[in-house]
């Protein structure tokens, strides 16, 4: 899954093309893909917070906790919202599908931002790549989700939007959850 991953990232265009969906099954993307991504990220995130001094063992688990949950279920809520909405624009509807494509766009940005916070004196540098996903998503939409082409601008925007609402209630939550301060 990882070579797929970075095929789509290098040449997003090309890249979902190369997806052969007959070998692929939800528990594949979660299990080889997402889960390890996000273990990555949110142990670099515990190693990033545990050497801030006067930091305890407790505060850096919870921030751990946070991302992976929350990026587990921002990523994956936001597959299932992708599917319902593919299908009023026509699309396909295929939970599978808008996995994929969630889990590979946003896996660049949840990367990158992740290493934004453990390195901030290059975070602008990382936001600014991190605008790479955006693209990495808008041209999977026709190639995952078929949604025709004239719709693509319309479908877009609107998933944007409610992806970022997506993770924004996901991050409310968990910080109600875990009692942590968070920066959106």
């Amino acid at each position: 899954m990882f070579k797929i991953f970075f095929e789509v990232v290098i040449s997003p265009g090309k890249g979902w093309k190369t997806i052969e969906f007959a070998s692929i099954n939800q528990r594949k993307v979660l299990t080889n893909f997402l889960l390890p991504l996000l273990l990555a990220t949110s142990l670099l995130t515990f190693l990033g917070v545990i050497r801030i001094p006067g930091t305890t063992m407790q505060i850096a688990l919870k921030y751990f906790l946070f991302n992976f949950g929350a990026g587990f279920l921002g990523i994956t809520f936001s597959a299932y919202v992708l599917a319902k909405l593919s299908v009023s624009f026509k699309g396909d509807g295929n939970v599978l599908k808008s996995l994929v494509l969630a889990s590979f766009s946003l896996g660049v940005f949840i990367i990158l931002s992740t290493l934004g916070k453990v390195i901030p004196s290059l975070s602008l540098v990382f936001g600014l790549l991190s605008l790479w996903s955006i693209y990495i998503f808008i041209s999977g939409v026709y190639p995952i989700l078929s949604i025709q082409k004239q719709r693509i601008a319309g479908f877009s925007l609107i998933s944007l939007l409610v992806i970022t609402l997506v993770f924004f209630l996901v991050y409310i939550f968990f910080s109600f959850f875990l009692k942590i301060p968070i920066n959106l």
